[in-house]
């Protein structure tokens, strides 16, 4: 008998919790005109208003005893000990939880009622929407041949270089670039003074290859460039150099103009020819 009042008991007071948050969500959700539309609005209104009246004449009908108990049990309900006391296992009047039943039926029945007519008017979603849109389509999905080629040896230069730019941070020094990338570099050949300058640039390198200090790797490519040697006036001359000195020479190539163009505005014409290799001019 206990137990069963204990659970008759603990049922009221979820009812009456769920009663308040009820009035407490309906309150907030029926009477806010962004959250619904407007034929929502007011039927959640109408509810909230007859729930809102039946409650409160039901809570007008409690003595100050009854209600002092409810308060205690629901500030208690959490607590393993006021659980086993005596308060706990109080309970109203039958007619009291009775009546109070009726007008929570009451407001579930009008929400269930609003629900349905809400959802005849809402056009539901069209779930076969997409298999119209893309049902026709046809993917080939076979397999296809591709090779793919890596380049391993690549990846071990980088990786190499990558480790020696770290041990040479680490000593406060900057590695040098050492891609093996080559670029096209040209030389100027539109007259007879260039012509010969790329001849007796071409000279030198037979004379560099002869030298310790050329690699062997570069033998090949300089006995390739002089074979085919410096073409006739007018023609393009062309060869590949390392990406990183024809990157470094083109850098010098454009200091050198900036500086002459900055000396020009404080030097005369003799001034510049003197400093400027004794007549040659920086485009010849």
């Amino acid at each position: 008998m206990a137990s069963s009042r204990t659970r008759r008991s603990s049922s009221l007071i979820s009812a009456l919790a769920l009663g308040a948050l009820t009035f407490f969500l309906a309150g907030r959700v029926f009477l806010t005109p962004a959250a619904a539309p407007k034929t929502a609005v007011m039927r959640g209104r109408v509810a909230m208003l007859g729930f809102k009246e039946d409650f409160e004449a039901w809570r007008g009908s409690l003595t100050q005893e009854e209600r002092s108990l409810l308060l205690d049990q629901a500030r208690g309900d959490l607590s393993k000990n006021f659980r086993k006391s005596e308060t706990f296992r109080k309970d109203l009047p039958e007619e009291k939880v009775s009546a109070f039943s009726k007008i929570l039926g009451k407001f579930f029945e009008n929400e269930v009622e609003d629900y349905k007519k809400e959802s005849k008017m809402v056009k539901p979603p069209e779930y076969d929407g997409l298999l119209k849109k893309a049902g026709d389509v046809e993917f080939d999905w076979g397999l296809k041949l591709r090779i793919v080629e890596q380049d391993r040896q690549a990846d071990r230069r980088y990786k190499f270089a990558t480790y020696k730019d770290a041990d040479y941070k680490k000593m406060g020094k900057k590695y040098p670039q050492s891609s093996p990338l080559l670029e096209v570099w040209k030389v100027l050949n539109n007259c007879t003074e260039s012509h010969n300058k790329a001849v007796y640039v071409l000279d030198l390198l037979k004379q560099y290859k002869d030298t310790p200090e050329c690699g062997a790797e570069w033998k090949p490519k300089i006995d390739e460039l002089v074979k085919k040697g410096v073409p006739p006036v007018g023609e393009p001359f062309e060869f590949m150099l390392p990406g990183q000195l024809v990157m470094q020479m083109r850098e010098l190539v454009k200091y050198r103009a900036d500086r002459l163009a900055e000396l020009e505005k404080t030097h005369t014409e003799a001034e510049m020819e003197q400093k400027n290799g004794g007549g040659q001019r920086r485009d010849g």
